[in-house]
């Protein structure tokens, strides 16, 4: 198995500069010639050390800044998702499921007023389980600008 040595193009190109008439292998073979000839000064070692961790921070720090990119991408699609069901979707069935609430109710009255239980009335509805949409209001949305102004205010209040 060889070991492959990754080298920044920059340095690859400064390399090519100074060597403008050698092959690949050739530009390899001398980089890796200098390299082992700066072997024996701990400075150099220490630099060159600390140079390669740099290379690999600035390698990883690119690969996470892409993936937080991705993340942030498929938040704020899921939020935009949830959003416009919350908009568009649910305010008409809660209003929808009030007014047919509002209708068994009303026939639970008059079948009371003919004399009747309702409760004997199959099938019988356990309003506990249902969704609470007597008291629903349907949400005010506020533009991005509008919530920013107010977390602006809010983050100036606490000094």
């Amino acid at each position: 198995m060889r070991d492959a040595v990754e080298v920044p193009a920059r340095l690859w190109d400064a390399l090519r500069a100074a060597h403008p008439d050698a092959s690949d292998a050739e530009l390899a073979a001398l980089a890796l010639a200098r390299g082992r000839s700066l072997e024996g000064d701990p400075l150099r070692v220490e630099l060159a050390e600390r140079a390669a961790l740099v290379f690999l921070l600035r390698r990883r720090l690119a690969r996470e800044r892409t993936r937080l990119a991705e993340a942030e991408r498929r938040d704020r699609a899921g939020y935009e998702r949830d959003l416009a069901l919350q908009r568009d979707v649910v305010p008409p069935l809660k209003e929808r499921a009030r007014a047919l609430r509002a209708r068994i109710r009303a026939l639970e009255a008059r079948t009371r007023a003919a004399g009747v239980d309702p409760e004997a009335v199959a099938p019988r509805i356990d309003w506990a389980d249902t969704l609470a949409v007597d008291d629903y209001v349907p949400p005010r949305f506020e533009r991005d600008e509008d919530r920013r102004r107010a977390a602006i205010g809010f983050f100036r209040r606490l000094g």
